[in-house]
Parts: structure tokens; sequence; C-alpha cells
């Protein structure tokens, strides 16, 4: 776990999907990056005969959870590079993660996510209940301290939390307002979630927004994240947000939003995605 990871999103307003690369937490700013591998322990111990992240998990629903590795390590009981679900998005306080007051005008929630398209597995790594995150960052503190050491647990609003090192959490005090920010001022952060790739122009974070698509869409209809994010997905939830949105991003920056389209989700008119 010593690379960045990628984030949440939810379904109360507009979705933006963001590009998070080769993420170190021990280097990468959370804005900028969206994939971070879980390098697995090296051990010389003889091969274990079952798996541990197995064991430990056996009793969570595969949604619930979601850990990755950038290769296995039998020796040790670490037998495959992904564990649970491919993809999530969850919600932390910007209260724990100290963003600065002048973000939290606009981020009273801050989206942590992970992407199933992406090649490579993402950090932090997700698990809803605490009692079984606990167990995974104990297991791994002791099968590699030299690596596994700093992980802290950071909680979601709705339980349980993600891994992560200190320093790599201590980023998100340096972030701030950008150009997007400014020009949805007038918004409420709870009625759309926007995962974007971060250009330097109009969006200087990966995030946006804050809505819980999770109960507003995962679980209401029964979809999953490849269900609603597109490799082109912009936003989604709150189709007249959404237009708002997207009529800002085409002032800003017209030659790169000018194709945005909203499509309403079938089963409720009044959800949409941007894309």
């Amino acid at each position: 776990m010593k690379r960045s990871f990628f984030s949440l999103l939810t379904a109360s307003c507009i979705l933006g999907v963001v590009c998070f690369t080769n993420c170190k937490k021990e280097q990468d700013a959370p804005a900028f990056t969206e994939s971070a591998t879980v390098a697995a322990p090296v051990s010389t111990v003889g091969i274990a005969t079952v798996d541990r992240i197995d064991e430990i998990v056996k009793d969570l629903a595969k949604e619930n959870y979601s850990l990755g590795f950038a290769k296995t390590s039998p020796s040790i009981g670490i037998t495959k590079t992904s564990y649970g679900t491919p993809g999530y998005v969850r919600l932390s306080s910007s209260d724990i993660l100290k963003l600065s007051a002048e973000l939290r005008r606009y981020q009273k929630y801050v989206p942590i996510w992970k992407r199933p398209t992406f090649v490579q597995p993402t950090c932090p790594e997700m698990v809803i209940d605490p009692r079984v995150l606990e167990n995974i960052r104990q297991y791994l503190v002791k099968a590699d301290p030299s690596q596994f050491s700093g992980l802290i647990e950071v909680g979601f609003v709705t339980g349980g939390g993600f891994m992560a090192t200190e320093k790599f959490v201590s980023q998100y005090a340096n972030l701030k307002p950008d150009a997007f920010d400014n020009a949805t001022a007038g918004l409420d952060g709870a009625r759309f979630l926007m995962l974007t790739d971060v250009n330097g122009r109009e969006f200087t974070r990966s995030f946006h927004g804050y809505a819980n698509i999770n109960d507003i869409v995962f679980k209401a209809y029964r979809k999953n994240w490849t269900d609603i994010f597109k490799p082109t997905l912009k936003g989604c939830f709150d189709p007249i947000v959404l237009k708002s949105i997207k009529e800002k991003l085409q002032q800003i920056n017209p030659a790169a939003y000018s194709s945005l389209t909203i499509t309403p989700l079938a089963e409720n008119k009044s959800i949409a995605i941007m894309y």
C-alpha cells in the first residue's frame, strides 16, 4: 500500500470521473492520483496453505470491501492481487481529512473511490466493517512492518473506512478551491458528485460534490459502478443540477465540454448521468 488511491462517488447529483495515476501514498497528492497499487510483502517463510485475507473477510459481502496488491505473496497467505468488489465509492468527513476552512465551504464530505476498469488495483483499501478493517491492518503490519507499519485507518461517514499513511492523508490539507468551485458556488454539493481528470485549468483536484449515490442509485436500483460510470463520465444524479454544471463547464472551456450529454436513468427520470 505504498502508492496513492482513489476514490468515491455518490449519486445525489453530478459525478465526474477522476483519473488518478501511479498514486504513491508517500509522494503524490490525493487530488492528482487515481491508481495506487499495494505492494505485497515479501517473505522467505514456507508457502502458506490458506489465503489469510480471505480468512479475515470471510463473513463480509464482497461489495463491502475492496483490497488490491501489486503482486501475490503466497508465503504469507496473500494469493490474489485483488479481493472483494472491483470498484467502490464512499464518503469521508472533511474534518477527518482536515480540509482547509476555505475548501470546506464546498466539500462537507470527501469522495473516496476506486475505478474497476483501471488496469492496476487502487488505494486506499476499503472495508465497511471497522473490526475487519483493523484486523487487516494489523495483519499487514505484522506480515511486513517495514512496509505497512505506517498504515492508519480513516473512517467513512457510514462506518468502516480505508487504510492510508499519515503522510498521504495530510496532503488533503493543502487542497484549495478551484475554478469549478467558483463557477458552481451556488449549487448544493449533496446533489452532485464530480470525479474528473485534473488538467490544471478548471479542476485542480479530482473530486467535487458529495452526493450519496450508494443509497440513491446503487442500492435503490441494484446498480454498480460499471452500470453508471462510463470511460467518459463527468457526473451523476440531479438532472437540474447537472444541466447547470454542464452550462458552466461549457462557459469555462467550450472546446473541452461542448459534447457533454445528460441521460436520465431508465428506472427514474429524476436521476441522470452526464458524460
